[in-house]
């Protein structure tokens, strides 16, 4: 499934197709963030897995969906939405390590948020979700 699919099977807006790393169902208040399959995070003593959301390496504040998706955590880290995490695996065909070849399965997942530093987010999956 290719993210636009996926965004709108959940009711989620993105600001663009093309550079939008998230997408906002205002009416449910939930964001939903793409995150890249090799992001996963497990840290000792801890039974459940965490994605890389944001790294400090990211920053370009020139780009639109770097700015939007900051935007969006921000909403979130207020507690104004809910987070949830979409899986997504890159297309190796092309040089560009940031294009998504396609969403990984139907599931979604909802996590808390953690900010390491200012620009480093990570979220821990709470709950799993189907999305068929």
């Amino acid at each position: 499934m290719i993210k636009s699919e996926f965004m709108g099977k959940v009711g989620a807006k993105m600001g663009n197709i093309r550079w939008s790393w998230c997408g906002v169902n205002e009416e449910k208040k939930q964001a939903f963030f793409l995150v890249w399959a090799h992001n996963k995070i497990h840290r000792k003593g801890d039974k459940k897995f965490q994605y890389l959301i944001r790294d400090e390496d990211w920053q370009d504040p020139s780009n639109p969906g770097f700015n939007e998706q900051r935007t969006v955590l921000n909403r979130c880290l207020s507690n104004e939405l809910q987070a949830n995490i979409v899986i997504v695996d890159h297309d190796e065909s092309v040089q560009d390590n940031d294009v998504i070849k396609y969403v990984r399965g139907s599931r979604y997942f909802s996590v808390e948020l953690t900010e390491d530093s200012p620009e480093k987010v990570v979220g821990h999956i709470i709950a799993a979700h189907d999305n068929k």
